[in-house]
C-alpha cells in the first residue's frame, strides 16, 4: 500500500525532475544565445580586420603608383634639361596626382585614425614634395632665360635630393602599411582562436 508520505516523496521527486529539465533547457538556450552572439561578433571583428587589410593593400598600391608618377615626372624634367624638350609636368605641388590626393587625405577621418607614427610619415612627405616642385620651377625659369648651366646644376642637386627624399618617405609609408596589415592579420587569427576556445568551453560546460 502506498502511503501519503510515499506519494509526497514521489510528487517532490517529479517536481525535482521537471525543474532539472527546465533548468537544462534554460541553460542550453542560454548557451545557444551566447554561442550565436560570440560567433556573430567574432565574425564582425574578423570581417572588419580583413577589410582594413584590404584597404591597406589598396593604399600601398596607390602610393606606389604615385611614386612611379613622380619618377615619370622627373624623367620629363630631365629631358627638358638635357635634351631641350618642353616640360609638360606640373609645377604646382598641389596640382599633381600626389598633391591633389594628399591634401584631401590628411583632412579625412581615415587619416586621423592612423597610428601616430604613420600620420607623422605623411606629414614628413609634404615639405620634400613642395621643394621637389619648386626645383622644377627654378629649372623651367632658368631654361626660359637660356641659363642651361643653372638648370643642369639644379636638376642634378636639388631635384634629385628631394626626389630621393620623397621616394624614401613613400617607401617608409608603404612599409608601415605592410606592418599594419600584418598586425591586423595576427589580430584576426587571435580573434578566431578566442571564438573557437570560448565555443568549446561553453559546449563543455553545457554538457
Amino acid at each position: 500500500m502506498v502511503t501519503y508520505q510515499q506519494k509526497g516523496f514521489d510528487a517532490v521527486k517529479n517536481v525535482s525532475i521537471k525543474a532539472k529539465i527546465i533548468l537544462s533547457l534554460f541553460v542550453l538556450g542560454l548557451v545557444s544565445v551566447i554561442l550565436g552572439a560570440t560567433a556573430y561578433f567574432g565574425n564582425l571583428s574578423v570581417a572588419r580586420l580583413g577589410s582594413e587589410v584590404e584597404e591597406n593593400l589598396l593604399m600601398t598600391r596607390f602610393i606606389r603608383e604615385r611614386e612611379i608618377d613622380h619618377l615619370d615626372w622627373s624623367a620629363d624634367l630631365s629631358r627638358a634639361v638635357y635634351e631641350g624638350d618642353s616640360f609638360q609636368g606640373s609645377l604646382d605641388h598641389t596640382a599633381c596626382g600626389l598633391g591633389r590626393w594628399y591634401y584631401e587625405f590628411i583632412e579625412t577621418e581615415t587619416f586621423r585614425l592612423l597610428p601616430a607614427h604613420l600620420r607623422q610619415q605623411f606629414r614628413d612627405l609634404e615639405q620634400p614634395h613642395i621643394e621637389l616642385h619648386r626645383s622644377a620651377e627654378t629649372i623651367v625659369t632658368a631654361m626660359n632665360r637660356g641659363d642651361v648651366e643653372m638648370a643642369v646644376n639644379t636638376f642634378g642637386t636639388v631635384t634629385q635630393q628631394h626626389l630621393g627624399e620623397v621616394r624614401v618617405i613613400m617607401s617608409g609609408i608603404n612599409e608601415s602599411y605592410g606592418q599594419l596589415s600584418s598586425e591586423r592579420q595576427l589580430q584576426s587569427v587571435a580573434t578566431q582562436q578566442k571564438v573557437l576556445t570560448l565555443t568549446l568551453l561553453l559546449i563543455a560546460g553545457a554538457v
